[in-house]
């Protein structure tokens, strides 16, 4: 298996995440891109696409996530 990642932060609110893995033993590549973006200190918003390339076939997902926290 080959793993490698990559970070690139365009800003302190913009935050990328890519890693792209390839396993020899099922001959499967795997894909998978994150953004974050921070826009207060504790929440974020994440866009998550994932795509596996196999010799059964070319599969996607796309995620998204809210986080919030409410003061008392």
């Amino acid at each position: 298996m080959v793993n490698a990642i990559i970070h690139l932060n365009f800003t302190n609110e913009w935050l990328t995440s890519t890693t792209l893995q390839y396993s020899s033993l099922d001959e499967e590549w795997g894909l998978n891109f994150r953004l974050n973006y921070i826009y207060r200190t504790g929440d974020d918003v994440f866009f998550i696409v994932n795509q596996v390339r196999s010799p059964e076939g070319n599969f996607w997902s796309v995620f998204a996530k809210f986080t919030h926290t409410f003061e008392l």
